[in-house]
């Protein structure tokens, strides 16, 4: 029975990375981020995102994400503290992201990495 279970684990994560769909940014200056309340009524799919735009076009190494905005979620923390550091410095960042995850408005994706440069 232990065997089974196993088995049927490896398969569930073999069948779910097969769609995981790998995408990262060549490198930008942050021009703008906005931050939305946990209670945003207009947008209410925005509730607790932070989006950020950058200066001139985000070119994504693979298609599907849209070209000028990413969003965080309001959990990462981590993600939200590179971003504005960066900002506040001009840094160039590079954002990674899964383009199998859901997005925000059909084609703002959601950053799973941030890289300050």
């Amino acid at each position: 029975m232990k065997a089974k279970l196993t088995i049927l684990l490896a398969a569930v994560l073999a069948v779910t990375n097969v769609y995981a769909a790998n995408t990262y940014t060549v490198g930008n200056t942050i021009s703008e981020i906005s931050a939305y309340s946990v209670e945003e009524s207009v947008f209410p799919e925005w509730k607790s995102y932070t989006q950020v735009a950058v200066n001139g076009a985000l070119s994504w190494s693979a298609g599907g994400c849209n070209s000028n905005y990413v969003v965080i979620r309001k959990s990462d923390t981590h993600l939200l503290d590179l971003v504005n550091l960066a900002y506040i410095n001009q840094k160039t960042v590079v954002f990674g992201a899964d383009t199998a995850v859901p997005k925000i408005g059909s084609s703002i994706c959601l950053a799973r990495m941030v890289q300050v440069k």
